[in-house]
């Protein structure tokens, strides 16, 4: 028996290890599909990807990644995706064991219309997307994306699987999913915890951005501010404060007087392998990374702080999901905040 772990996103590599080393620990050969051709997320995979724990890595698309920037170019490359893909599913035997990073992409669905393995299909978490994406689950919405046109090429091209039938999946989740009709096993990470080190709780306060000036959900001059506000929050508390950027983030509109730590490594990756220490205090928006992080260093004395813009209707519109999932299911040392409470 085989198994064959297909992935797009660093965060799904983590939980893809996490599952190889518990569950799937005896298989007889893992074999990594990286199907990335976006040049930040390769320069991480080659730092955080270790060739002894796979017996097989195919970076399937990564010849593609300058090409991939120009979207006729893109058109073109869907086709020749298409087929090296193809290459991969052609080994997968009915006994083998096949995980994928993300439900809702059109190459899952893809896959799953051509699945020949008698096993269910695990799926592993892409971050808070596991969220609106079990709130569609609820809803009976479809899972795709349509809108863009990469989004509706590849539906076009690939005619992706739109009926799926759950008993066909299996999820694995660091989120406590309730939804009888769904198999879901909870991942602690004890893999991971395994490998941490003691490390010594500094009173530091690292803010974890996210990409939401580059959605268009807030200006730069927002975000800007709300995050002045944030640190003197902390600063009046006798916190040093520090600025996560998110990789796909472009730095110029930061404050120059913020301490910025510039990582190509995921932050829990980053954390994990920290030798010496961690901050007193994980803060954000709604990334992904703190509710990680709250999981992996359960038994510090770190907190972990989620800022909600609740005076601005579209950052609303995009978070619900994640600070009702937060309010629904408190972990230890989980705090909310409002935004609007700083003025």
């Amino acid at each position: 028996m085989k198994a064959f772990y297909f992935i797009r996103t660093p965060l799904q590599y983590i939980n893809s290890i996490e599952l190889k080393n518990g569950k799937y620990s005896e298989v007889e050969k893992s074999t990594l599909v990286l199907l990335c051709d976006y040049k930040q997320s390769l320069i991480q995979f080659k730092q955080i990807v270790n060739s002894d724990d796979w017996d097989e890595i195919v970076y399937l698309w990564a010849s593609f990644s300058k090409m991939s920037n120009y979207s006729i170019l893109n058109l073109l490359l869907v086709f020749f995706r298409k087929r090296r893909l193809d290459k991969i599913i052609d080994k997968v035997q009915p006994s083998d064991i096949v995980v994928w990073g993300n439900l809702s992409s059109n190459w899952c669905h893809y896959y799953l219309k051509k699945n020949n393995t008698n096993n269910p299909v695990t799926i592993v978490d892409d971050g808070f997307a596991t969220i609106n994406l079990i709130d569609k689950i609820n809803k009976s919405v479809s899972l795709l994306y349509y809108k863009g046109f990469i989004n509706k090429m590849e539906h076009f091209i690939l005619k992706p699987k739109r009926k799926i039938k759950f008993n066909e999946l299996s999820f694995f989740s660091v989120f406590k999913i309730k939804n009888s009709d769904l198999s879901i096993e909870l991942n602690n990470y004890s893999f991971w915890k395994s490998k941490n080190k003691t490390k010594s709780i500094v009173k530091k306060v690292y803010f974890i951005g996210q990409p939401l000036v580059f959605q268009n959900i807030l200006s730069k001059e927002q975000y800007s501010s709300l995050l002045n506000n944030i640190f003197l929050f902390y600063s009046k508390q006798g916190y040093k404060c520090y600025y996560l950027p998110h990789r796909s983030c472009v730095l110029n509109y930061l404050d120059p007087n913020w301490e910025v730590i510039k990582n190509e490594l995921p932050i829990e990756f980053l954390m994990m392998n920290s030798i010496n220490e961690i901050p007193s205090i994980f803060a954000t928006f709604y990334s992904t990374a703190v509710y990680n992080l709250s999981r992996l260093f359960d038994q510090n004395d770190t907190s972990f702080h989620y800022w909600n813009i609740d005076d601005h209707e579209l950052f609303m519109n995009y978070s619900k999901n994640v600070f009702n999932y937060l309010e629904l299911n408190p972990l230890e040392r989980q705090q909310i905040y409002l935004t609007s409470r700083l003025n």
